[in-house]
């Protein structure tokens, strides 16, 4: 008698996220721009613990706080929209001389929210096309 395979066992559901209640609004915000886009390859996930926008599981934007969210912007950029807009741009400490800056959402207008997401997704496209070209797997 020719012995058994063992049986696969079914993958363990995934338990669902799930974040702080007062991050929930600004996220739908951010959410809803965010996929009205029409973006490629974007999608919704937890990064570093809070809601998030990646692209190709990399991270774009996460909400840092109910009134703020995290997002990816060159330096040189960054520091003329601090600049130009202290009460809707600004970083903390944790992202000085990072390309990242946060973004307020009480005095951010949809179409501030919009260009930074569309800034981020440039970034990581073009990241992932350089790193293609230089023969590495992830962008």
């Amino acid at each position: 008698m020719a012995p058994r395979k063992p049986r696969k066992s079914s993958p363990k559901p995934k338990k669902p996220v799930s974040f702080a209640s007062d991050l929930l609004p600004g996220f739908e915000r951010v959410r809803r721009i965010a996929f009205a886009m029409d973006l490629p390859d974007i999608e919704e996930g937890s990064w570093y613990g809070t809601p998030g926008i990646k692209i190709d599981g990399q991270g774009l934007l996460r909400m840092k706080d109910a009134d703020s969210f995290a997002v990816l912007c060159p330096l040189e950029l960054k520091e003329m929209l601090m600049a130009a807009a202290p009460d809707v741009y600004f970083e903390t400490d944790h992202y000085k001389g990072y390309d990242g800056f946060l973004v307020r959402l009480s005095t951010a207008s949809d179409d501030d929210i919009r260009q930074r997401i569309e800034t981020a997704w440039t970034m990581r496209k073009e990241k992932k096309v350089r790193s293609r070209r230089a023969g590495g797997k992830r962008g």
